[in-house]
């Protein structure tokens, strides 16, 4: 599959984050997710604390800890939604508070995780 990256770090970030875990290509639940986590460097360094990539897992918990924006906040509760059905925010609330990068970051993210990324 070829994806829409916003940038060459971006597309670094990703790759580390689906290296770091071990994700099989097929698992669009958490390509897109680590998609978004890979959106920018701040939420990039986050990602440690809201996944656990011994267990495999979302950290959900540590959204009461980890320091973020109302946009950034959105964009996790966004991949966490795309990768098990996480609670989330209406649609109008988590775009919302999207820049322009996270809002194509989070599109992206939503055709990966459905297959619509051509």
């Amino acid at each position: 599959m070829c994806y829409k990256f916003l940038d060459s770090a971006h597309q670094e970030r990703f790759e580390t984050l689906l290296k770091k875990d071990r994700t099989n290509p097929k698992d669009t639940e958490r390509l897109s997710m680590f998609y978004i986590f890979a959106v920018n460097s701040d939420l990039f360094s986050k990602s440690k604390h809201l996944y656990n990539f011994f267990e495999h897992w979302i950290e959900p918990d540590a959204l009461r800890e980890v320091d973020l924006s109302h946009g950034t906040r959105a964009l996790v509760l966004l991949a966490y939604n795309l990768y098990n059905g996480f609670e989330c925010p209406s649609v109008r609330d988590v775009f919302c508070y999207l820049d322009h990068n996270c809002f194509e970051a989070a599109m992206n993210a939503i055709k990966i995780r459905f297959g619509r990324m051509t």
